[in-house]
């Protein structure tokens, strides 16, 4: 099935989102910092015996100087893969976008990969943007854009969906949804990393819920914006296909901004602002 999104169109810069190399290489960073730890709260608890159930704890004891550092440093490097696969791959994607894009999903609604500099953020006020919704779940993913978009006088809302095997928690992707639903904040941006994974999860829940596509239709359309069907974001697809009927909360939603655009005119809001 052939699906064209109704005034989809591109803007191109000549420069990449490069500096999302450098938000990897913290994570992996903060993951080699927490294996060091590791190692030495492995240490200190064999010597300790604070686990004396284990039969490798009460051993190591007996052990000589290069075994205890070959169990240590074994227990290291498992360390690391585990704490890297939950830092790095599990909060969302790991591959830095080639470039900065901005495609009109619906008037009003714009997508694209997470923006890093300034010259980016002019992009988002050409095409006359008040609000940013960001995705991410990491500190450092969010503080430096909630700065720039404060800079740049937009309102910034961030609803953290972790992208991860397990489904997402109901209650951020309804917040998504009624972020992105109030026409008092468009023009409004919405991005995860790369703007592949959660925000075509968003985005295809919004089209069933306030535009009502069919499922089918909604799906197809995920997979054009490269939507992952794999492991490690199965919760996303099982979510999805659990969630396609209209809750309440989503009429209810659609007769209060019904009322609104009868009765006031969009309000200014907040520069900045978490959703919790």
């Amino acid at each position: 099935m052939g699906l064209i999104v109704a005034g989809e169109s591109k803007v191109q810069i000549p420069s990449s989102c490069a500096k999302a190399s450098v938000h990897k290489k913290s994570k992996v960073r903060v993951a080699r910092w927490l294996s060091a730890i590791g190692y030495w709260l492995f240490f200190i608890a064999a010597r300790r015996r604070w686990c004396s159930s284990f039969n490798l704890f009460n051993q190591f004891n007996s052990f000589n100087f290069f075994q205890r550092s070959l169990v240590c440093g074994l227990w290291s490097v498992v360390l690391w893969f585990v704490v890297s696969g939950l830092v790095v791959f599990s909060t969302g994607c790991t591959t830095p976008p080639k470039k900065f894009e901005i495609k009109e999903f619906a008037p009003g609604i714009f997508l694209g990969c997470k923006p890093h500099s300034q010259e980016q953020f002019d992009l988002l006020h050409q095409r006359g943007v008040r609000t940013v919704l960001s995705l991410e779940t990491l500190p450092w993913d969010i503080r430096p854009e909630r700065k720039l978009a404060r800079d740049n006088g937009i309102m910034y809302r961030n609803v953290p969906i972790l992208a991860s095997p397990l489904a997402p928690r109901e209650k951020r992707v309804r917040q998504a949804l009624l972020v992105l639903s109030d026409p008092s904040l468009r023009p409004i941006f919405l991005h995860c990393y790369l703007s592949e994974d959660r925000t075509s999860l968003v985005l295809g829940l919004y089209r069933i819920y306030f535009e009502d596509w069919t499922p089918a239709a909604a799906w197809h359309e995920m997979l054009d914006y490269h939507f992952h069907v794999r492991l490690t974001l199965r919760g996303f697809e099982t979510y999805f296909w659990s969630h396609t009927e209209k809750p309440n909360w989503v009429f209810q939603a659609r007769t209060a901004r019904q009322q609104d655009n009868k009765t006031t005119r969009p309000q200014d809001h907040k520069t900045t602002d978490t959703v919790h």
